[in-house]
């Protein structure tokens, strides 16, 4: 093959070793790596966009906004080794011909494991009482200290219930949980998936489901309709001895509110998974309240996983610039 008729590809951030390698290995594809932690920054992402037939993305990597002016005529495909699209305008590249893939399925397990565990952590007060240790703020036994909220016999609601939701919900039900809800706009659970959890899950109305939930679980997706929609008004309709987890994107959660409710007492505590920045600056209130439990979006962050994302994400770029069907594409 020539030189002429070679593809170029560009990977805008280190990835998993394994998937590199398959990228490399296959033939008439001139691969580019910025090799490093942190993404490709701006600038240099302007130039590459300008000649690349494919670019492969994280989320870091935002192809929006006065980026989109540099995209040639060669870019064929844009790969991003995540499920959501947020940080890429998908309308924008669409309308010049590009191609967009992504890497849902692979992650709904371990982003499930990651939810539970900080659901549990957020409960039991687990990061609070090891700060405790640290600081040496640990006194003689007594029957109140670093008491939690028990998940057995509780109910719980989920915002969003697609494929990670579902599987949070069949995690949750060995802990005999006496009652699932979920709120969605449009989509109703079959069921027989339903009956799979193990549990009586039933679909309500959001304002109805907040006031009867022991936990509020967020995992709908980031768009104009949900974004800030955990609010002041949404908090405030939840039990005082609540608890909420986001582990959907940062932008649906409105932090300040958010703050308001732990400190005033509206909501007992919250798990966070995503924020607004990632990451937080290290003197941001929530990543001091004890009452609030926040990791530094690592929900699919297991060897095996963060692997086969890469790999769905190398497969999506070589099936468009191949002009065949992808694994996993973005679809109108």
């Amino acid at each position: 093959m020539s030189a002429v008729t070679r593809k170029s590809i560009v990977v805008a951030q280190r990835i998993p070793p394994n998937a590199l390698k398959t990228l490399t290995s296959y033939k008439g594809f001139d691969v580019e790596v910025w090799n490093d932690d942190n993404p490709m920054p701006d600038d240099e992402m302007s130039k590459r966009l300008t000649s690349a037939s494919g670019i492969f993305v994280t989320l870091e990597s935002k192809i929006k906004g006065d980026l989109i002016k540099s995209v040639g005529p060669n870019l064929k495909c844009v790969s991003t080794m995540t499920v959501g699209y947020d940080h890429l305008d998908v309308k924008a590249l669409r309308s010049l011909g590009v191609r967009i893939g992504h890497t849902p399925d692979v992650l709904t397990d371990t982003t499930a494991e990651l939810v539970v565990a900080l659901l549990m952590a957020s409960a039991r007060r687990l990061i609070e009482s090891h700060k405790c240790l640290l600081s040496g703020d640990v006194g003689k036994w007594n029957p109140n200290w670093m008491c939690g909220k028990d998940i057995k016999g509780s109910t719980i609601g989920f915002v969003g219930f697609g494929r990670i939701a579902q599987t949070v919900a069949k995690l949750l039900s060995s802990f005999t949980v006496k009652q699932f809800y979920y709120a969605t706009r449009s989509f109703i659970c079959d069921e027989t998936t339903l009956a799979s959890i193990g549990t009586p899950c039933e679909r309500i109305e959001l304002e109805v489901m907040l006031p009867k939930c022991d936990f509020v679980i967020v995992l709908c997706s980031s768009n104009a309709s949900t974004k800030l929609m955990v609010n002041r008004d949404f908090l405030s309709k939840m039990k005082p001895d609540s608890i909420i987890i986001n582990a959907s994107r940062g932008d649906v959660l409105d932090q300040d509110a958010l703050i308001e409710a732990l400190t005033t007492g509206i909501i007992r505590a919250a798990g966070l998974d995503v924020t607004t920045p990632e990451p937080l600056p290290k003197d941001h209130t929530l990543l001091h309240l004890p009452n609030c439990t926040v990791l530094p979006h690592i929900g699919s962050a297991s060897v095996d996983t963060r692997e086969a994302m890469a790999m769905l994400a190398v497969e999506n770029l070589k099936a468009a610039l191949e002009d065949r069907p992808m694994p996993a594409e973005v679809l109108p």
